[in-house]
């Protein structure tokens, strides 16, 4: 072994999660992603998603979920705690989108990060979670009535290694749009996506996928699909089709 040779150490908890962050943080959609699959994972019925500059100074997410239970929020911050998985044969079978528990703690450790959260129990108080880039500067109650609210700012500010690879605001902000799109179309809430200043993609609650497209493609596109929906082998595809003459 060279004399030079580094002696092998455990990496702190912070770089751990910077680390970490790379596998879930490749941009700011990538959060608006992993955050809006928790919020479905929690059953919420109504998801609001704020950005700004494409996700790099503000991504807010609220829903109406079951929320986390007060002595939880901290928990949820440390990566691999999840409520989703308990045992090996739980992969087996698993249903909800993310279950690693990396996204919040890798999010939080690369990030201006607040989280509050109130459990929906009769009992249930509302707390609050601050964390500057990994470092927790403030826990205590909240005034949130329902679900979890998750406030990131200044995305990347204090690690301009990963700043420099965002793109223009406008595309970073097209990303995000694209990602938000396709889950929409897919589930029956009250969707809503919004910059500070303008309602971007609203999707009401219970839409049929002919209604949401109309949010995002031309009538005269919309008018000419057809509807299918077929099980084999108790699995079913649904949805709407153009028809061979239609090549957009």
């Amino acid at each position: 072994m060279s004399a030079n040779k580094k002696p092998i150490i455990l990496l702190p908890e912070a770089l751990q999660n910077q680390i970490a962050a790379g596998e879930v943080v490749e941009r700011p959609a990538s959060i608006v992603k992993e955050l809006i699959e928790n919020s479905i994972d929690a059953k919420a019925t109504t998801i609001a998603v704020t950005i700004d500059a494409g996700g790099q100074n503000l991504i807010h997410v609220q829903d109406d979920g079951i929320g986390i239970p007060e002595n939880e929020l901290k928990l949820a911050l440390t990566r691999h705690a999840t409520n989703k998985i308990t045992s090996m044969q739980d992969l087996l079978s698993v249903e909800s989108f993310g279950f690693r528990g990396e996204a919040l703690p890798s999010i939080a450790s690369v990030s201006s990060f607040k989280i509050e959260s109130i459990a929906k129990t009769e009992s249930a108080k509302a707390a609050t979670l601050h964390i500057e880039y990994g470092n927790i500067t403030h826990e205590g109650p909240s005034g949130l009535p329902k679900g979890t609210s998750i406030t990131i700012k200044n995305l990347f500010a204090k690690i301009p290694a990963r700043l420099k690879f965002l793109k223009e605001p406008s595309t970073e902000q097209k990303k995000i749009q694209e990602i938000f799109t396709r889950i929409a179309l897919t589930k029956s809430l009250e969707m809503v996506l919004s910059t500070q200043k303008r309602i971007i993609l609203s999707f009401a609650k219970n839409m049929s996928i002919a209604q949401r497209l109309e949010n995002i493609w031309p009538e005269r596109i919309i008018e000419n699909l057809l509807p299918f929906d077929v099980t084999k082998n108790d699995i079913r595809v649904h949805g709407l089709t153009s028809t061979p003459s239609q090549t957009q």
